[in-house]
């Protein structure tokens, strides 16, 4: 709809019209030498630690920057002799559906294992899975990670229905 579109627009023109200054502008370029070079990040065994929140305008930069790196990350692997990120990357991701849910998370756990990207996402259930990322990407995920864990407070009926068939039976004695 045009007039619905228009709107939209109107809403980002508001928001970014400080850009339209060149002064505004420039504080917004980094100085020589200032620039985040994820490569460079990668090759020096950087450590980044990002925080947001759900309702924080940033969250969508920051990830941004997350898939910047894994894409730099599996690029690098791609043209290694071994075609695997030495070392690797490690992927820390705690309440991820929270805050930013990466559009790629399910190819990052179902794919970029074997080239060296490990994924460690914390997600609290499979329905804020599939909230985030859509019932057949929420199962993608969950049949793709190699490691499973369950935290405390899980409750859901189903969920638990099936962590204990994956668990299985054991019979055990206690003095």
């Amino acid at each position: 709809d045009d007039k619905f579109r228009g709107n939209v627009w109107a809403g980002v023109g508001k928001a970014l019209a400080g850009l339209d200054l060149s002064s505004v502008r420039r504080r917004f370029d980094p100085r020589p030498g200032e620039n985040f070079d994820p490569t460079g990040f990668l090759a020096d065994r950087g450590t980044l630690y990002l925080l947001a929140e759900a309702d924080d305008p940033a969250s969508r930069l920051l990830q941004c920057l997350v898939a910047d790196i894994t894409r730099t990350a599996k690029d690098l692997a791609d043209h290694s002799p071994k075609s695997r990120l030495d070392p690797p990357l490690t992927l820390v991701l705690d309440e991820i559906a929270n805050w930013a849910p990466l559009p790629a998370l399910p190819t990052y756990v179902s794919a970029y294992g074997g080239s060296g990207v490990v994924t460690i996402a914390v997600i609290q259930s499979r329905a804020q899975m599939a909230r985030s990322w859509g019932t057949d990407a929420a199962k993608a995920i969950w049949d793709s990670a190699t490691i499973t864990g369950i935290l405390g407070g899980v409750t859901d009926a189903e969920n638990l229905r099936d962590f204990a068939a994956i668990a299985g039976d054991r019979d055990e004695t206690s003095w």
